[in-house]
């Protein structure tokens, strides 16, 4: 089931082989929506696309770790986001070739740690209630719809490689007719504390009405943004060339 509703996302891409017989873990990308009046062609970093170069920034993937945090500040779940350990795997992944890898390893040996290529990776364990695997499989198709509304919530480090929520950027992000200011912050930060009462409730129906309302005020949050899908919300380092920015910012 998370195989199918995840490969059938148009901007969601599953990594590795998605007919093989596998272990619940996922490894993913999440793109930006594109509009349908632009070719609906997801960029793969390192594909020598034939398409113009601003379409290919707009179908770059969101940074794994912004997924993570995502995931974790409107959610309360836990994933990873990064490199693999097995770096030659990783490259054939995401389809960078032996000349990207080293331009970009040069950039990283000057400190630039966040051009780092990687995705973003989580598992389903098998004592998972049905509720709380809906709601995971959920929350990854609201970040593949609004995730890349949040980018200019957090602050992007191109060094340490940390995404750092900027509380004070509600104030001028979020649409006031469509949720009052005060009410986003607090929304956002109820979320990020949520799972803490969670994890006392035992009762399905209570998790399942406690899943819909993380999922309702996450939408409310995502629709008094604006949407940045033709923009960006993050600037590039001087010196550091955009092409080796694999990700959407």
């Amino acid at each position: 089931m998370a195989m199918k509703r995840l490969a059938s996302n148009a901007n969601v891409r599953v990594l590795g082989n998605t007919n093989a017989e596998r272990l619940p873990i996922f490894s993913f990308l999440i793109y930006p929506p594109v509009p349908s009046s632009l070719l609906d062609v997801p960029y793969e970093p390192g594909c020598r696309s034939p398409s113009s170069g601003d379409l290919k920034r707009k179908r770059l993937p969101l940074h794994g770790r912004f997924v993570t945090r995502l995931l974790n500040d409107l959610f309360g779940i836990q994933a990873r986001g990064g490199c693999a350990c097995a770096g030659p795997y990783g490259h054939t992944l995401l389809n960078i070739d032996n000349e990207l890898s080293l331009r970009i390893r040069s950039m990283i040996l000057k400190g630039y740690n966040g051009l780092k290529p990687g995705w973003t990776r989580l598992s389903f364990s098998y004592y998972l209630s049905k509720e709380k695997f809906r709601f995971i499989l959920a929350a990854i198709e609201f970040i593949a719809s609004y995730g890349h509304r949040f980018l200019p919530l957090y602050k992007f480090d191109w060094i340490t490689v940390d995404w750092t929520f900027r509380k004070q950027a509600i104030k001028y992000q979020i649409m006031k007719e469509e949720l009052d200011l005060t009410t986003g912050v607090d929304l956002l930060a109820e979320n990020v504390q949520s799972k803490i009462a969670d994890e006392l409730e035992k009762k399905q129906g209570v998790d399942q009405k406690k899943f819909e309302g993380y999922l309702d005020n996450a939408k409310k949050i995502a629709l008094s943004l604006p949407d940045i899908s033709h923009q960006v919300a993050a600037s590039v380092p001087k010196g550091v060339d955009r092409d080796l920015v694999l990700f959407h910012i």
